[in-house]
């Protein structure tokens, strides 16, 4: 077992040298991908063996092999759609939405989230543990939906910040950046925060203000963050005790659905993941379930009647494996791999947000389904990034402004900062 776990933290390890020292950059699609991949399977592993070594041996061994299918498959495929770098017309480069629709999204965005939680009862959303604000969630998702503008303007408007440098962008930005933290820290959400420290760990990088040896270094503490982060939140906001000092959920939840289900041969698991998947394209809430929620109610039915609206996520790597074994795995990863490879070709501005939009859902190519990243990816932030798009160049031309650049005025230069070596 530990030669296979040395091999999986050699390749993970290897292949972010090898993508890092290709283009310069940590914040890079195929890095962040092999660092999550030695949080989520070399990490997870290690504390799984430590756990359940005497009961699942085997099945342990077992997923150390999947998850090297799993590596080679998505790295293989990311260096084949990334190896050109693509031209791009520098008009389509440089449009951005304007800064005053993104101004009323984002207003948007904060009043709905302000009326969600104003209808449930400030206290009551707050001063409860988080399993329970679930079902506040569920009961007030459309709300909830709209308010998640906030977070779907944050890489747009970091974007603009980089490309034009005004200050009424920076002043936009960090407004984003503490309304979200505050956010984060009051809804005790690992998720939330991702979003604003890849997003702000992303602006940085591109302005060399901070040496690549530092920002690797804080995220892998980010990364070490999350297992305490939710024993710590619920001690200090809530006044509680977490039910456990570190929490390794994180980072071992995907592995013990694996093993439940690898040692279960007599349990009959849907096979209609991949094609719920492509039908969430379309449609937002399939009437079918889901891996995960199948999964839930399969195995831990009690807790959903408990906590609506709860979730153990499932596990990229087992839902290839029942597609198709090692091969289904490979290819499973292979897909996303030439998606982030895609992304990371252009340099356009708003590839780049899509790009954002893919590194803040990495790693839930680790603990969920193919059908979770997808239908997040798509509808809760590609899908209103095209929308305002689509509102901002309609205002723009209706008010006769060029979309996409400041209107009627030079664009201001940046405070001179001093930048990392």
């Amino acid at each position: 077992m530990w030669a296979t776990l040395a091999l999986l933290l050699t390749l993970a390890g290897g292949f972010s040298a090898w993508h890092y020292y290709r283009r310069r950059r940590v914040l890079q699609l195929g890095v962040y991908f092999n660092i999550c991949a030695i949080a989520y399977m070399v990490f997870g592993l290690i504390m799984s063996w430590s756990l359940m070594r005497v009961q699942y041996e085997s099945e342990l061994q077992q997923i150390a092999w999947m998850c090297i299918a799993a590596l080679g498959g998505f790295n293989v495929a990311y260096l084949l759609a990334s190896f050109r770098r693509a031209s791009v017309p520098e008009h389509s480069r440089e449009y951005l939405p304007t800064h005053t629709s993104l101004i009323v999204f984002v207003l948007a965005g904060c009043a709905f989230q302000a009326a969600a939680v104003l209808i449930t009862g400030p206290w009551e959303f707050l001063l409860v543990e988080r399993v329970s604000r679930f079902g506040m969630f569920q009961q007030l998702k459309q709300l909830f939906y709209v308010a998640n503008l906030t977070n779907v303007c944050l890489p747009v408007v970091l974007m603009r910040y980089i490309r034009f440098g005004q200050r009424r962008d920076l002043r936009l930005l960090i407004f984003l950046l503490v309304h979200g933290s505050i956010w984060a820290l009051l809804t005790i959400s690992r998720y939330d925060m991702t979003i604003i420290l890849l997003a702000a760990g992303y602006v940085l990088e591109r302005h060399r203000r901070i040496r690549p040896s530092l920002l690797l270094g804080l995220l892998i503490a980010g990364l070490g963050s999350t297992l305490f982060f939710k024993p710590t939140l619920y001690s200090v906001l809530l006044g509680l005790d977490y039910h456990v000092p570190v929490d390794f959920g994180e980072y071992v939840n995907w592995i013990r659905n694996t093993i439940l289900l690898l040692s279960s041969p007599e349990v009959q698991v849907p096979h209609n993941g991949y094609g719920l998947t492509l039908k969430s394209l379309m449609v937002m809430s399939p009437s079918e379930h889901s891996l995960s929620e199948w999964y839930l109610r399969e195995f831990f039915w009690e807790r959903l009647i408990l906590f609506p609206g709860t979730s153990y996520g499932f596990s990229g790597v087992l839902e290839g494996y029942l597609a198709n074994g090692l091969m289904g795995i490979a290819v499973h990863f292979a897909f996303f791999g030439a998606v982030f490879g895609w992304l990371e070709r252009s340099p356009g501005a708003m590839r780049q947000v899509f790009t954002i939009f893919a590194l803040i859902l990495t790693y839930r190519l680790f603990r969920s389904e193919s059908y979770n990243f997808v239908k997040t990816y798509a509808w809760y932030f590609a899908y209103p990034t095209l929308a305002i798009v689509v509102a901002d160049k309609f205002l723009s031309w209706a008010s006769g402004a060029r979309p996409g650049k400041p209107a009627n005025r030079p664009a201001r230069q940046r405070p001179a900062f001093p930048t990392a070596e």
